[in-house]
């Protein structure tokens, strides 16, 4: 088993590699064509068939810190 702090930092790092793949699935997409947060959620739910689900709280943070750092505009 685990001690606590090593299980958070797993979890943390879990979280950072989901964001990771949400920036770069993102990317891919708005390459093809421009698209609002909504529009990609859809786009990875139908490209997936369902297995992956985005939500709002997922994609949005994400096009912010994207736009921030200057790879796109909102």
């Amino acid at each position: 088993m685990l001690a606590k702090p090593e299980a958070e930092q797993i979890e943390l790092w879990i979280k950072e590699m989901r964001k990771g793949y949400i920036k770069l699935v993102a990317l891919m997409v708005l390459n093809e064509e421009a698209m609002s947060g909504y529009d990609i959620m859809k786009r990875v739910e139908e490209a997936t068939l369902g297995f992956w689900r985005l939500t709002s709280g997922g994609i949005y943070p994400v096009l912010k810190e994207l736009e921030r750092k200057g790879y796109i505009k909102l």
